[in-house]
């Protein structure tokens, strides 16, 4: 039996509460923000220490190869994170503190006490302001203990370690460094979609408190005996559009107000129709006090599914770099349901409709209208290509992130 009375409390399915198993939460563990761990990274810093101290043992210059790998060893050490733009700004500040880290160590080494003094509050100072972390303390200290030499050569060579592991680490991200962004914008299309779906659900839908007293442990049942929480979807929706216009700004090159690029009008586009849907979801419900006739509650149903399967076209061809189909941009079940409401205010007019329904019906059908235009407005956005121009690498205005 798939049903029985209850009597404990029962966990459902994970999205409800249920322990996840050994291995996914390992994986969860694992898996970081907006990517997961890759042999790239520890590619390209080992490729980057191998090459100068080979070539330098190969010339006679092993001392020199050897300022190199240390270098890019210090900025390999950084491990930055994000999309294309956030690592290349924290991998130029690498570059410089190592340079200018590598020239104070080199001129405090012949005074053995001065590191003393000077290495401790560069470790505090990493430690309070994670941009410069504990690359500045050790770039000084390795540097210091050396015996005394060209300081100047040093840190060339330092700075010259630094961007090659930067170089090799940037390489492969210009042809992918959309990609954190389009996760975010296909992870919120998809979020307001089922916001959508959760207004839909509602719509001349029975109490479902009779249901509530009885176990479902059936996923694929529970699918279809419990409405989606309205409140729970739009809030996902909402935060799904919080954590696209952050990673959006991990991407903006400049500070100053310029016209807005295709993904900020996507995401604003987004935040519309979830607007609308809220407003619609209130109309809806104040049209239970005022029953319409079954088959406009039908249609406008219809209307909304439509609309929301149109939101997951968008966010496939937004997670598949323009690889998915968009479908078409007009909606039959919207023109159907627009002809009923009219049906329903013209029997209004002629005294057969309550006038009070009659309104209400007519605003859901001029929210339904605006979240259709919003919709189609995006997918000519997304069909025109999500792009970001590239912009040389700019250093913070402030070390605190």
């Amino acid at each position: 039996m798939a049903l029985r009375l209850r009597r404990r409390p029962v966990l459902q399915d994970p999205a409800d509460g249920e322990r996840a198993p050994i291995l996914q939460r390992a994986r969860d563990a694992y898996v970081q923000a907006n990517g997961r761990a890759t042999p790239m990274y520890g590619l390209a810093a080992a490729l980057a220490m191998a090459v100068p101290l080979i070539l330098g043992t190969m010339t006679g210059h092993g001392a020199q190869g050897s300022m190199i790998a240390l270098g890019a060893y210090l900025v390999a050490l950084r491990a930055p994170e994000g999309p294309y733009g956030t690592r290349a700004r924290d991998l130029a500040v690498g570059v410089l503190v190592v340079a200018v880290g590598s020239g104070i160590g080199g001129l405090l080494s012949e005074r053995t006490w001065l590191p003393v003094l000077v290495v401790p509050p560069l470790v505090a100072l990493g430690t309070a302001i994670p941009r410069i972390g504990p690359t500045a303390g050790l770039a000084v200290l390795l540097s210091a203990v050396r015996p005394p030499s060209d300081v100047l050569l040093i840190g060339v060579l330092e700075l010259i370690g630094g961007l090659l592991v930067t170089v090799l680490l940037l390489a492969p991200w210009p042809a992918r460094r959309l990609r954190p962004l389009n996760t975010a914008l296909s992870e919120t299309a998809d979020a307001v979609a089922e916001a959508l779906d959760a207004v839909a659900q509602e719509i001349g839908a029975p109490d479902a408190a009779l249901l509530d007293d009885v176990d479902v442990t059936d996923p694929d049942l529970r699918a279809i005996t419990r409405i989606p929480d309205w409140e729970a979807k739009r809030r996902a929706a909402s935060e799904a559009l919080t954590t696209a216009r952050a990673t959006y700004g991990l991407y903006r090159s400049g500070r100053g107000r310029q016209d807005p690029t295709r993904p900020e009008r996507l995401i604003e586009g987004l935040a519309r129709v979830l607007h609308e849907t809220v407003t619609l979801q209130a109309v809806l419900e104040a049209t239970r006090n005022y029953p319409p006739d079954r088959a406009w509650e039908e249609e406008t149903q219809t209307a909304i599914w439509a609309l929301a399967a149109r939101l997951r076209l968008i966010s496939g061809a937004i997670a598949s770099g323009g690889q998915a189909p968009l479908g078409r941009e007009e909606s039959a079940a919207v023109r159907r349901m627009g002809r009923a409401a009219e049906h329903i205010r013209r029997a209004g007019l002629a005294g057969d409709e309550d006038l009070v329904a009659v309104a209400l019906i007519g605003q859901v059908r001029r929210s339904v209208d605006r979240i259709a235009g919003e919709v189609a407005r995006t997918r000519r956005i997304t069909a025109g290509g999500l792009r970001i121009g590239v912009a040389p690498p700019r250093l913070p205005e402030t070390l605190d992130p």
